[in-house]
């Protein structure tokens, strides 16, 4: 199975029959960082991921 876990893709199983998970591999950075509803690209620390944008009213 794939997850998409913020910026990273990972790949594991899950065996039914022990309710264990093996993690087989993770790609940090698989996918980008969201963009603010405006377009821009704000900076933000490695260590931080943002996940959702609120527009102001």
């Amino acid at each position: 199975m794939y997850v998409n876990q913020a910026t990273d893709l990972v790949a594991f199983s899950y065996d039914v029959n022990s309710g264990t998970i093996t993690l087989h591999k993770r790609i940090k950075k698989a996918f980008p960082q969201m963009r603010s509803p405006d377009g821009f690209f704000h900076y933000i620390d490695d260590n931080k991921v943002i996940v959702d944008w609120i527009p102001k009213k």
